[in-house]
């Protein structure tokens, strides 16, 4: 098992120090996930198929560094 980045959890940010991988992250429950892990401290990486406009709208809507997309087919 690895070991979190942070040996404990900051108050209200339980994944801080964690890492996250979304599939379909640029629109509908895809981003609602990357936001919501966000939220909870989580540094994300998602995917996207051909909507670069609202991947890059989703990862500006973040401090620099703790959003990044990737346009891939994960099929």
């Amino acid at each position: 098992m690895t070991e979190p980045l942070v040996s404990e959890p900051i108050v209200g940010k339980p994944l801080a120090g964690l890492a996250a991988l979304v599939t379909g992250g640029s629109s509908g429950i895809g981003a609602a996930t990357v936001r919501t892990l966000v939220r909870d401290g989580a540094h994300v990486l998602f995917t996207h198929v051909g909507d670069a406009a609202r991947a890059d709208e989703l990862c500006a809507a973040f401090q620099k560094g703790l959003v990044t997309s990737l346009e891939c087919d994960a099929a």
